[in-house]
């Protein structure tokens, strides 16, 4: 998550489940998926990357 609460996106989803949340729709939208399709959707989040501009090392660019 954005303050560094979750160390990974089933933790972002599972924080998010709290009644009044505002993703608690979200949240029990992915519960209501089979673990097949959950897995499908974390995999394809982590397969997104940001395009890291050429001469910029990976590291200067997350750091900014």
């Amino acid at each position: 998550m954005h303050d560094g609460r979750a160390r990974t996106l089933l933790e972002a989803i599972q924080l998010h489940g709290a009644e009044g949340s505002e993703a608690k729709k979200e949240f029990d939208n992915f519960n209501n998926l089979s673990a097949k399709e959950q897995q499908a959707l974390i995999e394809f989040l982590e397969s997104l990357k940001l395009p890291i501009q050429e001469g910029v090392s990976e590291v200067q660019y997350v750091s900014k």
